[in-house]
Parts: structure tokens; sequence; C-alpha cells
């Protein structure tokens, strides 16, 4: 909360969602083919407080990002890029269910690492509508809609994965427009970042300025996808290692890999992980890779000797909601 502002009331509204880690089939699900995706135990926040005076107070602490404004057109004027999703999306929620935007203070922070792969904006977006949509009393169920809009203001032309797999949480088969949720047994992954971010959305474009020569890699995608929802549901962790290793090589032929990418993998591989791949557009981002706990706590220290930070995460059932109010 800024220092200069009164809070109105001692309620505060927290809401949260999970991050997102695509295990088998991205890029090829732009094009119609399968992907599964799981929700991340790193979650954002969100938490909006009344305040006494006629302001919109945004703050993004993790990006050292603070601002008061009069109203949502001089937000909408003055938020950088990166950031103007939050403010668009305010003025259709405004305009689509009738209500004013005024006398709020908006914290959004997250634990996700930005542009690495993990859903960092969708899982922003999302905990951000869910405390926007309770604090005006709207049906949550719009939550979906909004969301891919956000989405869309970010990413130009996404596949709708992100937002699906944070608003929902737990696992996600994903085709075009359908979405197919899933149980799959608990098991550790550790995510590794690569060092550099990237743009999904210019790494999506270039992939599609290039697609007519990758419809076979598209189709062996597909398959290996396939057969990885059905080693999931077994819960075959060493099989669908080796699922990871054949859909990551594709991936590199594609030109997503990078040196980074292809140490951290090395690292992992030869200290007893079953599978590692990059996860999500590639050009940067992150590496996950599958194997028993204590062999991924060794791998996690050796990364870290080398200087990658790694987290062990695991799949989170719970996807948007309120925290506290």
């Amino acid at each position: 909360m800024h220092e200069n502002l009164k809070i109105e009331d001692e309620t505060m509204i927290i809401a949260s969602a999970p991050g997102k880690c695509i295990l088998l089939g991205e890029h090829a699900v732009v094009y119609g083919y399968p992907a599964v995706a799981v929700a991340l135990n790193i979650r954002s926040y969100c938490s909006i407080h009344r305040i006494s005076e006629k302001y919109i107070h945004f703050n993004l602490p993790d990006q050292s990002f603070d601002i008061i404004c009069e109203n949502l057109e001089q937000l909408l004027k003055s938020i950088p890029q990166k950031y103007l999703q939050f403010p668009q999306v305010l003025v259709s929620l405004s305009k689509r269910f009738n209500f004013k935007v005024s006398n709020i203070s908006i914290q959004i922070q997250s634990n996700l690492w930005r542009g690495a792969g993990l859903g960092s904006s969708a899982s922003t977006s999302i905990a951000f509508l869910f405390a926007i949509f309770h604090l005006y009393r709207v049906d949550k169920k719009f939550i979906p809609e909004f969301a891919f809009m956000m989405e869309k203001y970010v990413h130009g032309t996404p596949s709708g994965i992100d937002n699906s797999v944070c608003y929902w949480g737990g696992t996600l088969v994903f085709q075009e427009k359908i979405r197919e949720k899933f149980t799959i047994p608990k098991f550790p992954m550790l995510i590794t970042h690569s060092g550099t971010t990237h743009n999904t959305g210019n790494i999506v474009r270039e992939i599609k300025n290039s697609s007519s020569s990758m419809k076979k890699s598209f189709s062996e995608i597909g398959q290996i996808v396939q057969e990885g929802l059905n080693v999931l549901k077994l819960a075959d962790l060493v099989r669908l290692g080796e699922l990871f290793n054949k859909n990551h090589d594709i991936l590199s032929t594609m030109g997503v890999s990078t040196e980074d990418i292809e140490i951290i993998r090395t690292i992992a591989l030869t200290n007893g992980a079953y599978g590692s791949k990059v996860t999500g557009a590639g050009g940067g981002g992150c590496v996950i890779s599958l194997g028993e706990l204590n062999n991924l706590k060794k791998i996690k220290s050796i990364l870290h000797l080398r200087g990658y930070i790694s987290k062990i995460s695991y799949v989170d059932y719970n996807g948007g909601r309120i925290e506290s109010e």
C-alpha cells in the first residue's frame, strides 16, 4: 500500500493463481495437435484494498513499478506497454458489467520467472481477474473469456493453454478449442531457468513463418503427446522422461533450443534424470527435468554451481482462487 493513501476499511481481497508448465506438445498445439500442460504450485497473487481517495493505485513490486492515477483513462495513458493488459481489461469489464473503477489500490506480484515459459502473464492475469470479479461481484464464469483477452493483448495469437491451465489447475489436454482436465499422480519436476528470457509471441511468429516445412515435426510431436497421455495416467516416469527427450529433439530441430538449454539438459541427463526438455516457446526460458526426488535435488545443486537457478515443483490441483477477503 502506498504510504500516502488511506485505507477505507481493513478488508483486503487476496486472490492467487498457479503457474503452468507444458509437458509435451508445444508449438504443434498451435496447428491443431494436442498438448499436455500442468499447473505448477508456484503462484501469483493479487491484493486489492478499497481506499478513501478517488484514485487508482497500481503497484507491481516485483517490477519496481508503482503509479497513482486519477482515473482509468489516465492509467491507460501512463502505464508502460508491457503492463497495458491490466487497464485494457478493466475498461472492457467496466463497460460490460457497468461498474466504475475508482478508490482502489491494486498490487500484483508473482513467484514465477517472467518470460520463462511458466505462464507468468496468464497467472498474474487470472489472479488479478479473480480479485476484480470478487470486488465488483461479477460471476467468475466469465473469467476465462477475459483472461484469454488479456493473453491476446500480451502475446498476439496465443494458443489458450496458459490461461486455461492457470484458471482450472491440475492437468489439461488441449487441442484447438477442446480442453480435457484429468488427474495424474503427484511427482516432482525440476524447473531450471536457462538465464535468458523469451518473447512467446515473436517465437510463435517465427515458427509460423516456417510452418509449411515443419508439418512432419508437428505430426511427430502429436504422436508423442498421444503416447504421453497413457504414460502419465500410469505414472511411468521413466517412459515419460524418454518422451520428453524425443519431444525436445524435435523442438531442437525447429530452432527453439539454445546453448544454455542444452547445457542444462546434459547436466540433468548425466546425473540421473529420466528426461529433460525445454518447456514453452523456447529460445530461452526454462527446462523441465524428471527423475527421483533425490536425483533432482542433486541436479539442482550442480546446476546452481554452474550459475543456473532451479525450483522443484509439483502439480497444483487448484486453479485460480480467492485466498482471503
